[in-house]
C-alpha cells in the first residue's frame, strides 16, 4: 500500500508542476474564537450545600463538587472554577467574537492548532492537557506565572454513525485551536518549545490558511506568505515536503468518519484531489516530495466545526514517552509511575535546564527520568528508602546511561524525613536548596504505615517547615513541589493535605490541583505548590 501510495503522490505531484493555472481570488473568510470561556461554577452546585465562611465548593472532574477548607484551594481559582464562598455564582460567557480584520494576512491565518494525544479511559487525562501546556510555556520561556490560554476546538461530529456522549467529547477535544487570553494566537517559538516536552501532545501545526474551498486554499495560502521560504526562491526551497488529507464527520468518504487524531487515514482518490485542486500553490514548490520524515509537512483538514477547510503546517511533536514506560526499563518496582504522569509532575514543576530537582520518594526513579529527558541539563537526586532490599541503584544508572540522559547525582538510601538523608541531598547539588521537587508518595499499602500515620506530604511539609525554620531550606523562594495525592471512597482530600498553619510554617502555597480517576473507587489528585518565603 505504501508503494502505491507513494507512486500515485508522485503522479500527482508531476500533473501540478505541469500545471499553469493562475490562483482564484481568494474569499476571505471570517474566523470565530472564544475570548472568554466560562470560569465560574454555576450557582445550582450551591443549592443543597451549606458552606462555612473558611469553605470552599470546588468541581472536581470525577468526584463531581467537594467542599475544602479556604487554605487548601490555589488562591488563583477563586472566581473561576470555585463559587464564591457561602454565596451563589451565575456563569458568565463573553459572546464570541470575529478575529480582527486589521491584522495583516500573516498574522490572521498563523493560529497554532494542537492535536492531543488519545484518552484510554474517560477523564484520564484530559484535565491535565491544558495544565500542561501552559506550564510548560512558563517553564521553557521562564516566566513568573503560566500564561492564561483559551482552546476553541476545532471538530464536532456530525457524522453518519451514532456516537456515544463519552464519544462525542473526546471527538469534540481531540483537536484544538489555542490562542492567548486576549484572542492573539501563541507564538511559534513558545508552543514549539513546549509541545516538544508535553506528553499529551501528539502534534501541533501552524495554520497557512482557511477557505471554503481548495482553489480559494490556495490562493490564501499564497497570499499569506507563511511558505515562502520552501517555494521557488526561497531560502529553503530545495526542502522535501509532503501533503496529508485529513478528513472527519460527514465529510470522510468511507465509513471511519467517527475517527480522528492519529487514526484518521483518508482514501487515497480524495488525497489525490485535494492536490490537484491546490495546483496554483503546490506547483510553485522546488522540492522533491518525500512522504517519510519530509522537511516541510503540510495537512489539509477537512470537516471542521466552521464548515471551511484549513491547510496547517507540523511546526512540533510531543515527546515519545514510551522511551520511559515500565515495560523498558530495567529497575522497576510493583507500583511504577507512569510516563504521562512523570512527565506531568516535571511539567507542572516547570523544571528546565540546570535546575536542581529532587525526589524524596524517588522508587525506580521514574520522575526524575521525565526531568533529564525533557530538560537533559537538570541536576537530580533521589532519595528512597527501599535501596538495595526491593530497589538497585545500578539498575537505575543503567536506565539513565542506556537511554545517553545524565545520571542522577546521587540516589541515597535512606528516609526523607531524616535531617541526616536530606543534608546529603542538598551536598550532592553544592550544599543549595533546589529548585523544584516531583514526587509521587506512597499511600494506603504502600505507605505500609499505621492507621493514625499522617499521611506522606503533610510529613514532608513538616520537614520542609523544619529546615527553612533552621535556616536550611529544602526548596528555594520561587521553586516549585509537585505530587500526587490519592483519595479512595471515605476519605476526604484535604486531609491529605498540609493546613494552613503548616503550610504557612513551609512558606509555600498551592497554587494548582487537578483529579484524575484511577478507577472506579480510586482517584488521585496532581498538586503544586510554590514556595513564596
Amino acid at each position: 500500500m505504501t508503494t502505491l501510495h507513494g507512486i500515485i503522490y508522485l503522479i500527482s505531484m508531476l500533473l501540478i508542476q505541469a500545471a499553469s493555472r493562475s490562483a482564484s481570488a481568494f474569499c476571505r473568510s471570517t474566523v470565530y474564537r472564544v475570548v472568554n470561556p466560562a470560569r465560574c461554577a454555576r450557582s445550582r452546585h450551591l443549592s443543597s450545600t451549606t458552606l462555612r465562611a473558611d469553605q470552599v465548593l470546588f468541581r472536581g472532574r470525577n468526584q463531581g463538587t467537594t467542599v475544602l477548607p479556604t487554605h487548601c484551594v490555589p488562591r488563583r481559582f477563586f472566581g473561576r472554577n470555585l463559587s464564591a464562598r457561602a454565596s451563589s455564582a451565575d456563569e458568565t460567557v463573553t459572546p464570541a467574537a470575529p478575529i480582527s480584520a486589521t491584522r495583516t494576512p500573516k498574522e490572521q491565518y498563523r493560529e497554532k492548532i494542537v492535536l492531543w494525544r488519545g484518552e484510554g479511559t474517560a477523564g484520564y487525562s484530559l484535565q491535565f492537557r491544558h495544565l500542561e501546556l501552559s506550564n510548560a510555556i512558563a517553564a521553557v520561556h521562564e516566566l513568573d506565572s503560566a500564561p492564561e490560554l483559551h482552546f476553541n476546538g476545532m471538530l464536532e461530529y456530525d457524522g453518519k454513525r451514532q456516537l456515544s456522549e463519552r464519544e462525542l467529547g473526546l471527538f469534540g477535544g481531540a483537536t484544538e485551536f489555542v490562542c492567548t487570553d486576549d484572542g492573539i494566537p501563541v507564538s511559534a517559538d513558545w508552543i514549539v518549545n513546549a509541545t516538544r516536552r508535553c506528553s499529551l501532545i501528539r502534534e501541533c501545526y501552524e495554520v497557512i490558511a482557511m477557505a471554503d474551498t481548495y482553489e480559494e486554499l490556495a490562493a490564501a495560502a499564497l497570499e499569506s506568505g507563511v511558505l515562502k521560504d520552501v517555494l521557488k526562491g526561497g531560502m529553503n526551497e530545495d526542502a522535501t515536503w509532503r501533503v496529508r488529507l485529513r478528513q472527519y464527520g460527514s465529510t470522510s468518504t468511507n465509513d471511519k468518519g467517527r475517527r480522528y487524531g492519529k487514526n484518521v487515514r483518508s482514501p487515497l482518490r480524495a488525497e489525490k484531489r485535494a492536490i490537484q485542486s491546490m495546483a496554483a500553490l503546490f506547483s510553485q514548490f522546488a522540492g522533491r516530495v518525500r512522504l517519510k520524515d519530509p522537511d516541510c509537512s503540510l495537512f489539509l483538514f477537512e470537516g471542521t466545526k466552521e464548515g471551511n477547510i484549513v491547510l496547517a503546517r507540523l511546526i512540533a511533536k510531543g515527546p515519545k514517552t514510551s522511551a520511559i514506560a515500565p515495560r523498558t526499563r530495567i529497575c522497576i518496582t510493583n507500583t511504577p509511575l507512569e510516563p504521562v504522569a512523570a512527565y506531568n509532575l516535571c511539567n507542572l514543576a516547570r523544571i528546565r535546564d540546570g535546575d536542581r530537582v529532587l525526589d524524596t520518594y524517588a522508587g525506580s526513579c521514574a520522575t526524575l527520568l521525565a526531568a533529564s529527558s525533557m530538560a537533559p541539563n537538570c541536576i537530580t537526586v533521589g532519595i528512597e528508602i527501599a535501596l538495595k532490599k526491593f530497589v538497585k541503584k545500578e539498575d537505575i544508572i543503567e536506565d539513565f546511561t542506556s537511554r545517553g540522559l545524565q545520571v542522577p547525582s546521587a540516589i541515597i538510601c535512606g528516609d526523607c524525613m531524616s535531617r541526616k538523608i536530606r543534608d546529603k541531598a542538598r551536598k550532592a547539588v553544592g550544599d543549595e536548596p533546589f529548585d523544584a521537587i516531583v514526587t509521587d508518595p506512597p499511600y494506603g499499602i504502600r505507605e505500609k504505615a499505621g492507621d493514625d500515620a499522617e499521611p506522606p506530604l503533610i510529613q514532608l511539609f513538616t520537614v520542609i517547615a523544619d529546615d527553612r525554620e533552621a535556616g536550611n531550606p529544602l526548596l528555594r523562594v520561587g521553586g516549585r513541589l509537585a505530587a500526587f495525592v490519592p483519595v479512595a471512597p471515605g476519605q476526604d482530600l484535604h486531609s491529605s493535605l498540609p493546613d494552613g498553619e503548616l503550610m504557612k510554617r513551609a512558606g509555600m502555597e498551592l497554587t494548582d490541583m487537578r483529579d484524575q480517576p484511577l478507577n472506579e473507587k480510586l482517584t488521585r489528585w496532581l498538586v503544586a505548590f510554590t514556595c513564596t518565603q
